[in-house]
């Protein structure tokens, strides 16, 4: 959300930031709108949709932000911080996330 509010004015120029944003919408809407019944209710099928259009989500936004901010030295300080605040927390959560599931007995 901090992404499509710093790059709201290039989201209709930016065609790749469209299209990310457009799937996330359509992943989201997957992963809490589809639901399966039975034993595969469990195995989260639509769930991995969600996490993975977040995950190239983060990737686009992250190259808009290096071409915007670094190589095109635009932008305001503070957008700046709080974009680095944010992947950093994001980047931080991602590896306690990956702990847990090495060592979680639901992920053996």
């Amino acid at each position: 959300l901090q992404g499509l509010w710093v790059f709201r004015k290039a989201l209709t120029q930016d065609h790749l930031l469209f299209l990310g944003w457009m799937t996330l919408v359509i992943g989201v809407l997957q992963n809490y709108f589809l639901i399966e019944n039975g034993p595969e209710m469990l195995s989260g099928n639509f769930r991995w949709s969600g996490q993975i259009a977040l995950f190239l989500m983060l990737v686009i936004l992250v190259r808009h932000s290096a071409r915007y901010f670094i190589a095109d030295k635009q932008g305001k300080t503070w957008h700046k911080t709080l974009g680095l605040g944010t992947y950093l927390a994001h980047l931080a959560g991602g590896i306690v996330y990956y702990i847990y599931c090495l060592t979680s007995i639901h992920y053996r």
